[in-house]
């Protein structure tokens, strides 16, 4: 069964002939990201906030939880091959798996969008104050700049101010951060085959019985279904298909120092001296 397509989830290419009359049908995340590609410029650090809207879309998140994002907390499973951010929750406190998966739209693909983050608009650059206030290994240290609802904020307007330019502002007003989690979350629970656990295993909630105290949060596999449904991958049990970026010297490093040499091999160049 084909992935169903939503607003700020995935390209709705089904309702454009209808987008002259209804300005919804030109909302989706893949047009918001393009724009986000295009109008990028070394000042106005549009890399970062597509780097906050898909580690944000693509864990189904709550607005604002990107900012707890920390390179210590991730890890590369050489077995599944797959890189696992560990989530974790602002509301509950929990923390739970988190693997990241690829996508065909650059957009869309979390391992381009944060490589473009980290090549454009220094992601990996920390200064002698962030290092000095404990930011070395957060991903958006300039989100440990600001309290917690501002981080929604943040998010809503690199949404709302990337939306088509002719979108009515009756229109743009109804999205939000929010938008990512519900789009996400709409997106997963439509594709037949899914169960309530391979959903509640991304987006975090709780299903309401005692079967909760009993999944293992640090299972990637619990997940792999409901991230494929939100990629639009048919075959929902599908192990992760990553570029083979990461050289056997970096492997066994911390993540920050793998990241240089992942994204820069990702992207046609590799210093060693990183």
């Amino acid at each position: 069964m084909d992935s169903p397509k939503s607003p700020l989830s995935m390209d709705n290419d089904s309702m454009e002939y209808n987008s002259s009359i209804n300005p919804f049908a030109k909302c989706d995340l893949k047009r918001i990201m393009t724009k986000i590609f295009k109008t990028a410029t070394p000042s106005n650090k549009k890399h970062e906030k597509a780097a906050w809207i898909i580690t944000t879309q693509e864990a189904i998140g709550r607005p604002g939880e990107c900012k707890f994002q920390d390179f210590n907390d991730w890890s590369y499973d050489y077995l599944l091959n797959v890189v696992d951010t560990l989530w974790k929750e602002s509301k509950t406190l929990k923390s739970y798996t988190m693997p990241r998966f690829t996508d065909e739209f650059f957009g869309l693909d979390w391992y381009c969008v944060l490589g473009a983050y980290f090549m454009c608009d220094d992601g990996l650059f920390r200064s002698t104050e962030d290092i000095e206030k404990g930011k070395m290994n957060a991903v958006f240290p300039s989100l440990h700049q600001v309290q917690d609802k501002a981080v929604a904020k943040k998010l809503t307007n690199a949404i709302r101010d990337n939306l088509p330019d002719d979108i009515p502002k009756h229109v743009r007003d109804r999205f939000s951060a929010k938008s990512l989690r519900k789009g996400g979350t709409t997106t997963v629970s439509m594709v037949g085959g899914l169960s309530i656990f391979n959903v509640s295993s991304r987006t975090g909630h709780s299903t309401g019985t005692t079967i909760d105290n009993y999944i293992d949060p640090s299972n990637p596999v619990t997940s792999f279904p409901a991230a494929n449904a939100l990629h639009g991958v048919t075959t929902l049990t599908a192990l992760p298909v990553l570029p083979q970026s990461i050289c056997s010297e970096c492997a066994a490093f911390h993540a920050r120092r793998q990241a240089p040499c992942y994204f820069g091999s990702l992207f046609g160049f590799y210093d060693s001296s990183l």
